[in-house]
């Protein structure tokens, strides 16, 4: 959906919550990254800690994997922002669970949908040797509660300074946004 197809009727409580020309703002902030050959095309592993310090403020989508110290295979998943999600993972399970992490992201809003990540998922599992019993698995599970809590998480780097002063700002604004949209002081 584009800032052009918001129905009427919708049109204030949109402007307010994500600002007029937020589309504009969007396409500018996701214009703005490069995807870097090798280390966000699913290729490479990378260290966690590398991976996200060199992406900052970047909001991100697509699928990861990530891996212990061992090199072992952890967890497959997919979000609509892998920063925020390797930093929750790394404040809830720890750099010994989650020390690598191999990336693909996208840029094109048709692969943005949970069916098409979903799928995508699947493939990196049927890709790293894995079937669906891996999806089965207590780990598994363990990571995907997770993921299901890492916003809470988030929260959590926050205060321990894993998020920079932006995202925190960001983040605030967002959650003051979504109060007064929803009818509380």
């Amino acid at each position: 959906m584009t800032d052009a197809t918001v129905p009427e009727g919708h049109r204030g409580l949109h402007d307010f919550l994500y600002g007029e020309g937020s589309e504009d703002v969007h396409e500018a902030a996701s214009s703005a990254y490069t995807v870097r050959p090798g280390e966000d095309d699913g290729t490479l592993v990378t260290p966690v800690q590398d991976y996200v310090a060199a992406r900052e403020l970047q909001k991100l989508a697509g699928i990861y994997a990530v891996y212990d110290g061992a090199g072992a295979l952890q967890y497959v998943g997919y979000s609509r922002n892998i920063v925020v999600s390797l930093k929750g993972h790394r404040a809830a399970l720890g750099d010994g669970l989650c020390r690598s992490v191999r990336v693909q992201v996208y840029r094109a809003d048709s692969m943005l949908s949970r069916a098409v990540l979903e799928g995508e998922r699947r493939l990196w599992l049927k890709e790293l040797g894995q079937d669906e019993s891996f999806m089965q698995t207590s780990s598994f599970a363990r990571w995907e509660a997770q993921g299901a809590q890492v916003g809470a998480a988030a929260a959590a780097a926050a205060e321990g300074g894993e998020l920079s002063e932006g995202e925190r700002a960001e983040q605030e604004e967002r959650r003051l946004r979504m109060r007064k949209a929803m009818g509380e002081n």
